[in-house]
């Protein structure tokens, strides 16, 4: 590419004199072709470096030397050159490739001044340090001289250069051309307008501020764990955020102090069976997986396992001791209390532990796809495929998704129940379908209007959601909706179909009633 790049603008310089004749009078300069050219030759080398970027977009300012040549006659007399000056520019880029631009220009010669103040656009294209430019704009030209009259003229400005970064904040500019159009028409002999076509070349430096909150942020981790505290077998969820990288290609690795980490992409699931009680940490790495931007970020999350078998005997030996005493004080006979009678298996069943009780895991928003507002995009994805790894670190749970809707989703309630019950099915359609999770460990149920969103719910075993405010969905009459082909996706296709045959139909149609010949 360097050499390509060499051979273009060396085929350029040698043809610009004849391509634009009015350039002969810049190559006379000898001092700006030196310019032009050391340039040209130097651009490969600097296209060929793979630099970080310049400031995030921010004001610049442009300030150096300038010269005028005016580039015409008024009266049969040729108006002087205006050899030495100064210029000056502000631009405010609003975009990678756009920007504002206001310039202005003091030029002296032999026999008088010209003044320039233009504002127009700009338009870059930045490749590593070096950032090509065009630019367009309209002004006014007021020229002072001995040999023609003073007059205010507006202009007319086309042109462009190149600036070359040398620091964070300081570019040079070793060339730029500017090709103004101007009409005098002050005393002229005829009375016609005179057009000047001129050339101002200028050269200096370029500093560019940053903008408020503009610096480039540094990479960086954060570990959100879901579930600090954990009993002995439950899995503890881990979701890692990365930001300020350059490159969107990351890799994530994890490692545990206790129990076995499962990974899927920047989400970790510890499995907690067999860990003894205690405290343990989880730690996350993030690199960029791209050649050209080496980053990496480290983040680390504490979490503690307690005893499975602590809590649950401590409250089942009281029911089983309490019915035991009494018989042994009423009964002389050991037919009169059977064992049967005051059997323990039954207190488990009354006791409510928090290890029992329903958690939720998370909620998953459905509100970014408006044309399918039932269809599990692509952050939502993200969030289920932690969900179903938590099912899968826990066999024995089951799940329960709970759809909604919002009011401002329009339509009657009943509109909206179907809608919060779509959402429900789909998700469990993903979880099964795309995550292998039994059908059966699912349940999808329908909840009041809160929401566009579908709540996720662990339960353990022999406990149940609270159905308060909740419906089963009948999945008979609701089927699920893949991700790919959900809702309008089809319907072009179908719509163009019947376009098609339509067309034929009507084209058949006139064939045969043609008269034979």
């Amino acid at each position: 590419m360097p050499g390509m790049a060499f051979l273009a603008e060396a085929a350029v310089f040698c043809a610009w004199p004849v391509l634009f004749p009015r350039m002969e009078v810049v190559l006379r300069l000898r001092r700006l072709q030196v310019v032009v050219l050391v340039l040209f030759c130097a651009t490969p080398a600097l296209f060929a470096q793979r630099t970080e970027d310049a400031l995030s977009l921010g004001p610049q300012v442009f300030g150096g030397y300038s010269e005028y040549h005016p580039g015409g006659k008024v009266n049969g007399t040729a108006v002087p050159n205006f050899n030495s000056g100064v210029a000056g520019e502000f631009e405010w880029m609003n975009g990678r490739w756009t920007g504002l631009l206001f310039d202005g220009a003091v030029l002296h010669g032999s026999s008088g001044t010209a003044y320039n103040f233009n504002f127009g656009v700009r338009l870059q294209a930045p490749f590593g340090r070096v950032t090509p430019f065009f630019d367009g704009m309209i002004g006014v030209q007021h020229i002072t001289s001995n040999s023609v009259p003073s007059q205010n003229t507006p202009a007319y400005i086309a042109g462009g250069g190149v600036d070359v970064r040398l620091t964070k904040h300081l570019s040079l500019r070793p060339i730029q051309i500017l090709f103004i159009n101007t009409t005098y028409n002050a005393e002229t002999v005829t009375g016609d307008k005179q057009y000047l076509n001129g050339t101002r070349m200028q050269a200096g430096l370029v500093y560019r501020f940053e903008r408020p909150g503009g610096v480039r942020q540094q990479p960086a981790a954060a570990c959100d764990i879901e579930n600090a505290r954990v009993i002995s077998g439950e899995p503890v969820c881990l979701n890692v955020q990365a930001s300020g990288f350059r490159t969107r290609k990351l890799h994530y690795s994890f490692a545990a102090t206790g129990g076995k980490v499962a990974a899927n992409g920047s989400v970790a699931t510890v499995d907690t069976k067999g860990v003894d009680a205690g405290s343990y940490l989880i730690k996350a790495r993030v690199e960029s997986s791209s050649a050209r931007h080496l980053q990496s970020a480290d983040c680390q999350a504490e979490f503690a396992v307690e005893a499975a078998s602590a809590a649950p005997p401590a409250e089942t030996a009281k029911p089983a001791e309490e019915p035991v005493k009494p018989a042994e004080e009423a009964a002389p006979a050991k037919e009169t209390a059977p064992v049967v009678e005051t059997a323990p298996a039954a207190a488990p069943e009354k006791v409510s532990t928090e290890r029992d009780a329903p958690k939720k895991f998370a909620s998953v928003l459905f509100e970014r796809d408006v044309k399918r507002p039932a269809r599990v995009d692509n952050e939502a994805k993200g969030e289920l495929d932690r969900f179903a790894d938590a099912l899968a670190a826990a066999p024995d749970m089951k799940a329960v998704v709970i759809g909604r809707a919002a009011k401002s989703e329009g339509g009657s309630d009943a509109e909206r129940r179907a809608r919060a019950a779509q959402r429900a099915v789909n998700t469990k359609y993903y979880l099964t379908l795309d995550k292998g999770i039994d059908p059966k460990r699912i349940e999808p149920r329908v909840g009041s209007i809160s929401g566009k969103l579908v709540e996720l719910w662990l339960v353990a075993p022999g406990a149940s959601l609270p159905e308060e405010g909740t419906v089963k969905v009948d999945e008979a009459r609701v089927k699920g909706v893949p991700r790919t082909t959900a809702g309008s996706q089809v319907k072009p296709k179908a719509k163009h179909a019947a376009k098609h045959s339509a067309r034929k139909a009507h084209s058949a149609a006139k064939f045969r009633a043609l008269p034979k010949q």
